[in-house]
């Protein structure tokens, strides 16, 4: 087995799709010790390097968001700064500090951040922000007066994508129902 210093996240192919970012994903997962590298690529100067990055941490954040939540004060910095970023990079970090956003402070500024998304041309970053804005207001009920209506006018006049996002954003919002007990 070769030592963690010989092992390589590999951001670097010469095409880039889900396929790429779900197996450098998965290749984090599977070694830990990869994150290091991958926070490099996230806070590179290399637009293309970070992209390929963001995807790959927004595919860990979907299922482990606790290996990224140490670094959510320097990813929530990076997400504010980064307006000149592609709308690729902008829509995956933007999902990224949804998910790692674990106090009440790093929440509302993750929604400070996403609002502003809502009104993006990118219809992929407008679906990012309700997904976003729809987990925030999940575990931050206070955002809800602001959200809400985002997702109401989404689900009256949006893309189909993001009528869906909206719909499973409320979903999440209604409590679970008490179950009944067998007979």
């Amino acid at each position: 087995m070769p030592s963690a210093s010989k092992i390589q996240l590999r951001l670097d192919s010469s095409g880039w799709g889900l396929p790429d970012a779900r197996r450098a994903a998965a290749q984090v997962l599977a070694r830990p010790g990869l994150l290091k590298p991958l926070l490099r690529a996230l806070f590179s100067d290399d637009a293309i390097l970070r992209h390929r990055a963001s995807d790959t941490a927004r595919r860990i954040a979907e299922g482990h968001p606790e290996l990224l939540t140490p670094h959510a004060d320097r990813i929530l910095g990076l997400f504010s700064e980064s307006a000149n970023d592609n709308w690729r990079t902008r829509a995956h970090l933007g999902l990224i500090v949804a998910r790692i956003a674990r106090s009440r402070p790093h929440r509302l500024r993750a929604a400070g951040l996403l609002m502003p998304l809502y009104f993006d041309p990118s219809n992929v970053v407008r679906c990012s922000a309700i997904e976003g804005l729809g987990l925030l207001a999940h575990r931050e009920p206070s955002l809800r007066p602001q959200v809400e209506p985002l997702l109401e006018e989404s689900l009256a006049t949006g893309t189909l994508a993001m009528q869906n996002r909206a719909r499973h954003a409320l979903a999440r919002w209604v409590p679970e129902l008490p179950r009944r007990k067998p007979h």
